[in-house]
């Protein structure tokens, strides 16, 4: 779905999805000439929320309940908030580049492979290796369906 089109606006008005607030600040920046301002604010703001949502897990264990919890858990949240990001810098009216959104994402790639070669290194048998690399594999994929580059991950 191109979320710069018409059909993308109607799914996402069906899923619950309200970019309203997102317009009006950009209509009001726009016309205060201000939209550098509201561009630094959303990319300040976002980090912030990045260091609060996609910190690693703080206690790296393995074991079948560990893998299918703590890291699935990481990972959703990673792929949660990349995947809010690039439908705000779709819906952004051009206020935030894909260059800035690929490398905020470049920024959580490196935080994303260090703690799956955590997991990775901690496991001694194959069933948490073949469940992690599920995982991986899911995340690159969905991540890839939306322009990511998750080369570095896997």
């Amino acid at each position: 779905i191109d979320l710069e089109g018409r059909s993308s606006k109607v799914a996402l008005e069906a899923a619950g999805v309200d970019m309203a607030p997102l317009y009006r600040n950009l209509h009001v920046h726009r016309s205060l000439d201000a939209i550098e301002d509201l561009r630094a604010h959303i990319r300040d703001s976002r980090r912030a929320q990045a260091a609060i949502d996609l910190a690693a897990p703080k206690d790296v264990t393995v074991g079948h309940d560990n893998i299918s919890g703590q890291l699935r858990q990481f990972l959703a949240r990673n792929l949660g908030f990349m995947v809010l990001e690039d439908t705000i810098r779709a819906c952004s009216q051009g206020l935030i580049p894909r260059s800035q959104t690929d490398a905020e994402w470049g920024l959580h790639a490196v935080q994303v492979s260090d703690t799956i070669a955590k997991y990775s290194n901690l496991a001694t048998t194959s069933p948490p290796l073949v469940q992690l690399r599920s995982l991986v594999s899911l995340f690159c994929a969905a991540l890839e369906t939306r322009g990511f580059n998750a080369r570095q991950v896997r």
